[in-house]
């Protein structure tokens, strides 16, 4: 099951239509590195990935 930072938690769930931790998608997320920060990133990237494989187009929706 997928696991999601409290940050992400709710676009992963809004994306995908249900809750993180009920779904077989990984929602793994980029932070700042230690010389991104000092240059003032402060930014997350949330993702969406399949563990299965490679796919093609949207996730949106995707009820697993």
């Amino acid at each position: 099951t997928a696991t999601c930072s409290a940050g992400c938690a709710a676009g992963f769930n809004a994306l995908r239509g249900a809750a993180c931790g009920t779904s077989k998608l990984q929602a793994p997320y980029l932070f700042p590195t230690a010389a991104g920060w000092a240059k003032g990133d402060r930014g997350i990237l949330c993702l969406i990935d399949d563990p299965a494989g490679h796919t093609t187009g949207s996730l949106k929706g995707a009820a697993r």
